[in-house]
């Protein structure tokens, strides 16, 4: 059984190390970015005046008013009475040019208008941490468990060959 297998194997800090530096990618915690937004949905005859609102509610938000009193009163979505908080993952559903626009804000950026199809959004990154990758020692006991398992797949492997060789 690989289960009694893993008992037997054992595996090295130098193994762990190699593992660690081969995989970081996998250890990498992505950027955490909280995005609020205010949604002025248009239509061909009003598109004009919208566009003209937004702009006004982005120079306000870069003003200093209170951007969740801003989304409260003038975003027609459904975020609009939370301020506008698309939290920290809600926003990445958003169009491209919406998305875009927000990765491109530093904490407490107020975006250009961004104009989509159907309207006009204006944005505020309130929190943005850069990605980072765990250290060693906080994912050592995780690689260790796959290496162990993967040593003790090999030796399963190796004794199924092996026994087909004698059969």
């Amino acid at each position: 059984k690989t289960e009694d297998l893993k008992k037997e194997v054992a595996v090295k800090d130098a193994e762990i190390d190699k593992y660690y530096k081969d995989n970081t990618a996998q250890f990498q915690e992505p950027d955490k970015v909280r995005a609020s937004r205010v949604w002025l949905p248009f239509t061909a005859a009003d598109r004009e005046a919208v566009l003209a609102q937004a702009r006004d509610v982005q120079k306000r938000a870069k003003s200093g008013q209170d951007f969740a009193d801003l989304a409260r009163t003038f975003s027609k979505d459904d975020k609009a009475a939370s301020g506008g908080d698309w939290g920290r993952f809600d926003w990445k559903s958003l169009p491209a040019a919406e998305t875009e626009a927000v990765a491109k804000l530093e904490k407490d950026g107020v975006s250009d208008v961004v104009e989509t199809e159907g309207g006009a959004a204006v944005f505020k990154v309130t929190e943005k941490a850069p990605a980072v990758t765990k250290p060693l020692a906080e994912v050592s006991a995780t690689i260790k468990g796959i290496l162990v398992d993967q040593k003790a797949r090999a030796l399963v492997d190796k004794a199924a060959r092996k026994f087909s060789d004698v059969a």
